[in-house]
């Protein structure tokens, strides 16, 4: 199992990253084989032992993929700039901050409920409103930062967002009874004008 950490922005091209990025994190049988790959493309990987450290920084890239091309689309007062001009991942946090800490503070929650769906055992620490789980607005938030200025000039694609709507904002949304998500859904009405499908899991 790998959490990427790199991008590569078109079909051949080398992976992207830096030294800021966060660490791809890896884990399984052939975890040292892929680290070493990755380290002759200058990519950083950090092998684990725990299958909860690879579940939290899934769901933490969950958020980021989630809330990203929300705001790198999405455009209060110019419709006709969301389609021709969308904001690149860095320019979000430069131009955006307010929006993305919204966004990131309303959705730790149902993501810190997915981290005890995979792992039942952090329910009851999660519950009480611990800071254990996926981690503080402000550590994800800075979290995001870094793997947005390890590739500053991607933008997410809106189609195929939409596309994987259920395997990203939807995994979210499917828990909005227990964690409720008005400005998540806000973002997405925005964005697409209406809320796609979500995860057909829900339970």
């Amino acid at each position: 199992m790998s959490v990427p950490h790199f991008g590569i922005l078109k079909v051949g091209q080398y992976p992207i990253a830096n030294e800021s990025s966060p660490p791809t994190i890896v884990h399984g049988r052939h975890s040292q084989v892929l680290q070493r790959i990755l380290s002759e493309y200058g990519v950083r990987a950090q092998v684990v032992d725990d299958p909860k450290i690879v579940d939290g920084a899934a769901i933490k890239k969950l958020l980021w993929v989630s809330i990203m091309w929300l705001l790198c689309h999405e455009c209060d007062d110019d419709s006709e700039r969301r389609i021709e001009h969308p904001l690149t991942v860095v320019e979000v946090h430069e131009q955006r901050i307010s929006d993305l800490k919204r966004l990131v503070s309303e959705l730790i929650p149902p993501a810190n409920l997915l981290l005890a769906r995979y792992h039942p055992e952090s329910h009851d620490i999660l519950a009480k409103g611990s800071s254990l789980g996926i981690g503080s607005a402000k550590e994800i938030v800075e979290y995001m930062e870094a793997y947005s200025y390890s590739m500053p000039n991607a933008i997410p694609n809106k189609l195929l967002a939409i596309d994987e709507f259920s395997q990203r904002n939807g995994y979210l949304l499917a828990l909005d009874r227990s964690a409720a998500q008005p400005l998540h859904s806000h973002f997405v009405r925005q964005v697409v004008g209406y809320i796609p499908e979500v995860y057909k899991n829900e339970k």
